[in-house]
This record gives structure tokens, sequence and C-alpha cells, in this order.
């Protein structure tokens, strides 16, 4: 009897533990729901106003984390010629400064504006 007691109390908590996950994650996945599609320019532009206002707010590690990762494909395939005590914040508001001074450009794929605004600056060796 007393086995069965501890099987359904171990059985209760994890039917618990279940629903907060569960509730966790439809929190989570609203939020994505809202965002702006941050492969495009217009949904990298709204992410940069965040990052640009407060660098502390979570949606920042967006902004960072997408054009971070962009620099250091391009960089690696030698297709700019960044030195190396560039830090990721001056990346970051490199890219951004292209976003604002070229607004006309927000259409297009991040891909694309995050290497024309660091290709600008740190052209390739030739």
């Amino acid at each position: 009897m007393k086995m069965n007691i501890e099987l359904l109390q171990n059985k209760f908590i994890m039917k618990q533990i279940s629903m907060i996950i569960i509730i966790l994650l439809s929190f989570s996945l609203n939020v994505y729901a809202d965002s702006p599609d941050i492969t495009y320019g217009n949904g990298l532009y709204s992410k940069w106003k965040d990052y640009k206002h407060d660098e502390a707010n979570w949606n920042d590690g967006a902004y960072y984390g997408y054009v971070i990762g962009v620099a250091d494909v391009i960089t690696s395939q030698e297709r700019i010629s960044m030195p190396s005590n560039v830090t990721n914040g001056q990346v970051c508001m490199i890219v951004g400064k292209y976003l604002d001074e070229n607004p006309e450009k927000l259409h297009l794929p991040s891909v694309i504006l995050i290497g024309a605004s660091l290709y600008d600056v740190f052209p390739p060796k030739k």
C-alpha cells in the first residue's frame, strides 16, 4: 500500500511539472508570435530600436545574436576584413547606423543589410 501511495505522489508531481512547462512554453510562444521577422530588414530594424533603447532588454539578444552570427559567418568567409579588436557592440552599432541611414532598404533580407553595412566599413583585403 505504501508503494502505491508513493507512486501516485510521483505521478501527481510529474503532472504538475508538465503543466508548468506547458504554461511557460505557451507564454514564450505568444511573445514570438508578436515579434517581427528578424530575417528581413524591417524586423531587424525593430530589434535594433529595442537594442538601442535598452541594452538590458531581453529583446536585444535577438538583434545582438543575429547580427553577430551573420558577422562571424561573413568574416570567416573573408567577405570582409574586420580587425580583431572590433567589439561585438561596435558591430551592432555599425549595423544599426546603416539601418537608420538606409530606411529605403529595410525590405531586403537582413543578411544582405548586415553584409552591406560591414562591407562598407571593413572591405575585404585585396
